[in-house]
């Protein structure tokens, strides 16, 4: 069980618990189930429960293998996160390496499935986030948000130094590339 596997120690083996007390810890309420092999101190209450539930989808990515975490916050739901919107969303959106497979996807995530280079995620409140820049280039080129809110959190993010020229200059040649600086000419930068 995956959660078993999470839970183990001993020598090579990251720390945590013994398996063997497992069901004691679930049956008494010492641990809270969350997600399907995801626990926690139910003592313990977020501070931020939005970002609570994104540790928690992202958690949902792991390895079972080496519990290494694959997927990052992406689209409309890392431009929330970067504070360069006020979409409501209506479901969590993540970035997942082509190798990655579950046999169901829950209805409140939608997974977008590509190789990411690692210099395209970041960390944010402690979360793996794909950087602004190439979160506004994938929303430009799937189409579904409006160009008028993608070219606001452009705004934005150049406002408050989220998004620097340098991020810009790296945006490969393409239709992006055009719309991103074409709004960089008329704000005047």
């Amino acid at each position: 069980m995956r959660a078993r596997r999470l839970l183990q120690c001993g020598a090579g083996r990251r720390p945590g618990f013994s398996s063997k007390h497992f069901a004691h810890f679930v049956a008494t309420g010492t641990w809270a189930r969350e997600r399907y092999g995801i626990y926690r101190l139910p003592d313990v209450q977020p501070q931020r429960p939005g970002l609570a539930e994104l540790h928690l989808w992202l958690l949902w990515t792991a390895s079972r293998k080496t519990h290494e975490i694959r997927g990052a916050v992406g689209y409309e739901t890392a431009l929330v996160v970067y504070g360069l919107s006020d979409l409501q969303l209506d479901r969590v959106h993540l970035v997942v390496p082509n190798g990655f497979r579950v046999s169901q996807v829950p209805p409140e995530v939608r997974l977008h499935v590509g190789d990411r280079s690692p210099e395209a995620i970041g960390k944010r409140d402690g979360l793996r986030v794909v950087k602004p820049v190439p979160t506004l280039v994938d929303l430009l080129d799937e189409g579904r948000v409006s160009e008028e809110h993608i070219e606001a959190a452009l705004r934005d993010g150049l406002r408050t130094g989220i998004i620097t020229h340098e991020d810009l200059a790296t945006v490969p040649k393409g239709p992006a590339h055009k719309t991103l600086h074409g709004w960089l000419k008329e704000v005047g930068r």
